[in-house]
């Protein structure tokens, strides 16, 4: 069995293997406590961070379209 390094997620401070850690802004998350689309639930690391809460343009205009679309039923 290998001796893996064993590091806090930087939400709930449990302890986890770095390859199961998501990075976002120099900080590690676990799998539980990453930030994810608001539109479509993914889970978003460094490269797939859009203006805070989205994967993508696409999702961030859907999600606004959803929003505006509620405002006026």
């Amino acid at each position: 069995m290998k001796n893996e390094e064993l590091t806090n997620c930087e939400e709930c401070e449990n302890l986890f293997p770095l390859d199961e850690l998501n990075e976002i802004h120099d900080n590690l998350y676990c799998k539980d406590c990453s930030v994810r689309c608001a539109e479509c639930n993914v889970i978003l690391n460094e490269k797939t961070w859009f203006n805070k809460s989205f994967c993508s343009k696409e999702c961030k205009d859907q999600y606004l379209y959803d929003l505006y679309e509620e405002d006026y039923k």
